[in-house]
């Protein structure tokens, strides 16, 4: 006995979701994932891009199972192959140093400035973050970087006065690279906002108040 209609797309919508969650399980084919630099910025795109293949075909191929007859090839490889690799293209890729690394490193598609973040919201800007940093600045020009960007809170004392530039600066001359910096716009770092007001962080209530969400200064290393 064939399947009502409604029945095709329930069994079809818990098969895709099946098929989903069974590759974001998987390390080699889940969306949130951080690459090792390494790797390079190209090489992570095209994984990104054939992750985000692999998460459509398992979210929509069951429909386009069912709803064959109603499609043109033409729309079936637009939503299941070009919509992906667009996405792919616009989305940026994260990178870090190592598997503990501090930092991660982002940057768009025809860009050479890298943009870092703290790899946790309310993770504290200290020694180790700082001696990844000068790492990075002698590391990411190999992958054609010639700025890196840096925009936090952090970088305000709790009593709002702007944390002290020198010694970042005096490490930077070391290695030939300058340091520029200005209080970040008001609608800038929209993302990086929304995620320290959402995260589940052991250390957000003892930071929250210590921390203005709305007041972010910025960084940017000429190398």
């Amino acid at each position: 006995m064939p399947l009502s209609p409604v029945m095709q797309i329930g069994l079809a919508f818990v098969v895709a979701i099946v098929l989903f969650i069974f590759l974001q399980v998987l390390p080699s084919t889940r969306l949130n994932y951080k690459a090792p630099l390494v790797n390079g910025f190209i090489t992570t795109r095209a994984n990104m891009i054939l992750r985000l293949l692999a998460s459509t075909l398992a979210l929509f191929g069951p429909f386009f199972i069912i709803f064959i007859d109603l499609m043109t090839l033409d729309e079936a490889l637009t939503l299941l192959l070009l919509c992906p690799i667009v996405f792919g293209l616009l989305l940026n890729p994260e990178l870090t140093l190592s598997s503990n690394a501090r930092l991660v490193i982002t940057k768009s598609l025809i860009s050479h400035t890298a943009t870092l973040h703290l790899r946790e919201p309310y993770q504290d800007f200290d020694r180790k973050t700082y001696q990844e940093l000068l790492q990075l600045v002698t590391l990411l020009p190999q992958y054609g970087i010639e700025h890196i960007m840096l925009k936090s809170p952090m970088f305000y004392h709790a009593s709002g006065e702007l944390r002290s530039m020198v010694m970042l600066e005096k490490g930077l001359n070391k290695h030939s690279a300058r340091l520029t910096h200005s209080p970040a716009r008001r609608l800038d770092c929209l993302l990086g906002k929304i995620s320290m007001l959402v995260s589940t962080s052991k250390q957000k209530k003892s930071k929250r108040h210590h921390i203005s969400l709305f007041r972010w200064h910025q960084i940017l290393i000429n190398l």
